[in-house]
Formats: structure tokens, C-alpha cells, sequence
């Protein structure tokens, strides 16, 4: 036990308990499973879900219904927790405690987890992270990440070689002069040495590529596409390749 914190109704938080409320602050959001699976590796996630309603009715968390393949609970972080228990760590004042695209931050959760499994993944960080420089190591150039916004970011190792990485989820078709500005930009941003584009799927991907080719004066694109399932395949090796047909081995 955290001696010292204060306990609500005879609940103490733990070592533990704070490990997750920085999982949950980095993530934004994450169900019971994958809180498990991250943190806990029980088979049985019984007392996972236990000490997550105990949390949730003490107010240490918030729980929320989302579709999510089927409807299941989400957990996040409460404001009071965020105050108590991460603020003093905040090097940038970036308090997105609850997700606005649920299933979209869920998917990359799961997106993460297959990545830093990856050998050749050095460091992952999340939006969170990036957006208020939180657990960033002190040499990754956070600034052009974080004026893309992106998803989440990587150190990849290559060839003995160091690359800084960009990760984009696309689960939903937008506007093409939007993915053209974002192309655009990414390119311009000389530290983002790439960008690994994940996509809902196929068609979503074709699409892109599609878009990525007709950049003007773009020699060689930085961009590197798959779709969901072939992320989430962990039987098989992760790549991502580019309209010039480049191969992106991240095992």
C-alpha cells in the first residue's frame, strides 16, 4: 500500500492501482480484457474486474459502455485521480482524461500492445503521452508529433540505425483534401522519419496509397500502409509497405 494516500470508505490504493491510473491516462481508455492482459496477466480476470468496480465506486475511475466488437465496459481515469496521483508528472497542461472516439482509441490500445512486441520497437508512445510529454524518453523529438497530433509515435531500429516513427489509425473515411494536407505535412517534418498507416481495412488502405501516389514532387513517399487484421495477425510478421513497394519489417 502507498502509504500517506488518502483512502476512500477503507479502500487503500496501491502500487498497483497507480501503475494503472497511468496505463489509463496514457491509453485514455481500455476495457477490463486488456487491462488484464497489460498489466495483470491472470487467466481468469475475475479479480481484475473486481478491483475495477471497487475503484470505479470509490471514484478513482469511471466506467462507460462502449461497442467495441460487442458492448463492454471502458474504464478511465477520473480528474480527482489524474490530481492526486499523475499532475505533478505533467510537463505539458494536456488533460484529454476521457476519450472522445472510443472505439478508435480501443483499437489502439490493442495496436500498441502487438507493436511493442515487436523486436525491432524500441520505445512506443501514445497520444497522451506525446501530447503532455509524459514517460517521453528525453532524446525523442516530441515537438513534430506533437503538432501532427498523431496517434501515437515509435523509436524503430534498423540496420543499427535509429528512425522516429508516426502511427496513424484511420477507422472511418475522410475528406481526400484533408489526407492530402496531413501527407503534406508529414513530409515537411524533417524529424518524423516515417509514418505507419493502419486502416480499418483493405479498401481504406487502397484508398490512401491511391492518394499517397498522386502527391506532387514527392520522389519517394515516407508513408507505410496495412490494414487492422494484418496487425493483429501476431501469428504472423508485421510489415507495411509503401507505394514504391518498399518493405516495413517491424519483427
Amino acid at each position: 500500500m502507498l502509504r500517506g494516500q488518502n483512502a476512500r470508505g477503507g479502500l487503500y490504493v496501491t502500487k498497483r492501482d497507480v501503475e494503472l491510473f497511468r496505463y489509463l491516462f496514457l491509453m485514455k481508455i481500455a476495457t477490463a480484457e486488456q487491462i488484464n492482459k497489460e498489466l495483470f496477466g491472470h487467466k481468469n480476470s475475475q479479480s481484475v474486474t473486481e478491483r475495477l468496480k471497487q475503484l470505479v465506486e470509490k471514484r478513482y475511475l469511471q466506467r462507460t459502455p462502449v461497442l467495441f466488437e460487442t458492448l463492454k465496459y471502458s474504464y478511465s481515469i477520473t480528474p480527482g485521480s489524474f490530481q492526486s496521483y499523475l499532475a505533478k508528472d505533467i510537463k505539458r497542461q494536456w488533460r484529454q482524461l476521457k476519450s472522445e472516439a472510443p472505439g478508435h482509441d480501443l483499437t489502439l490500445v490493442d495496436i500498441r500492445r502487438r507493436l511493442i512486441k515487436c523486436g525491432k520497437v524500441l520505445t512506443y508512445l501514445t497520444e497522451n503521452a506525446i501530447e503532455a510529454e509524459f514517460d517521453c524518453p528525453v532524446d525523442f523529438p516530441i515537438r513534430p508529433f506533437l503538432e501532427a497530433h498523431s496517434d501515437g509515435a515509435i523509436l524503430f531500429r534498423h540496420n543499427g540505425k535509429h528512425f522516429f516513427l508516426a502511427i496513424e489509425y484511420e477507422n472511418s473515411p475522410q475528406n481526400s483534401d484533408l489526407y492530402r494536407r496531413r501527407f503534406l505535412d508529414y513530409h515537411l517534418k524533417r524529424d518524423v522519419h516515417g509514418v505507419i498507416y493502419i486502416t480499418r481495412d483493405r479498401s481504406l488502405k487502397e484508398r490512401l496509397m491511391a492518394l499517397d501516389r498522386k502527391q506532387p514532387d514527392i520522389t519517394h513517399s515516407k508513408f507505410f500502409f496495412t490494414d487492422l487484421a494484418e496487425v493483429l495477425r501476431s501469428e504472423t510478421k508485421l510489415r507495411f509497405s509503401n507505394v514504391q513497394g518498399d518493405i516495413l519489417e517491424m519483427d
